[in-house]
């Protein structure tokens, strides 16, 4: 009776194994078959993202790497001032290259509001730009770029006479 037990336990296992191998079989060639595909697309899109940088920094739209990147950008009214001071715009200028409203820009300087999002990283990639860089932006959008007056204007004031006395 042992002996029986014994081969009807060694024919059962191995009639699983052949089952088991039937099933998996064509699933381990999928599955090569699936990382092979991986691991080209893998490859493409390194090469496209290498070309994509690359076509950026020749354009000199800014790197859309550094864009995904979580990166934690310090800003103060003083900066915004400092940019836009050292470019050598008007506000009005200024606004137009970020492609935002005057009153934006007045409000930035001021410290009543802060720049978010799209407009906040616009700010931070013109702390690196140059004023060539800018006149080159400023003439593309056709505006006309006007420098930026350091003296405020003064009023016309009428000298004072002297009162003579009589």
């Amino acid at each position: 009776m042992a002996k029986l037990e014994e081969t009807m336990r060694a024919e059962i296992s191995r009639l699983s194994k052949k089952e088991i191998k039937k099933v998996f079989f064509p699933l381990t060639k999928d599955l090569r078959q699936l990382k092979r595909t991986v691991s080209q697309l893998s490859k493409s899109i390194s090469v496209l993202e290498k070309t994509v940088a690359l076509s950026a920094k020749e354009s000199g739209v800014g790197k859309k790497a550094e864009e995904e990147k979580p990166v934690r950008i310090r800003f103060s009214p003083a900066s915004v001032k400092r940019i836009r001071k050292r470019l050598g715009v008007t506000q009005r200028n200024f606004a137009r290259l970020l492609g935002v409203s005057l009153p934006s820009i007045a409000g930035w300087e001021r410290g009543r509001t802060r720049p978010q999002g799209r407009n906040l990283m616009a700010l931070f990639n013109l702390r690196k730009m140059g004023t060539r860089e800018m006149h080159k932006i400023l003439a593309e959008k056709k505006v006309k770029p006007t420098p930026e007056k350091s003296a405020k204007r003064s009023k016309s004031v009428k000298p004072k006479q002297k009162k003579t006395s009589k």
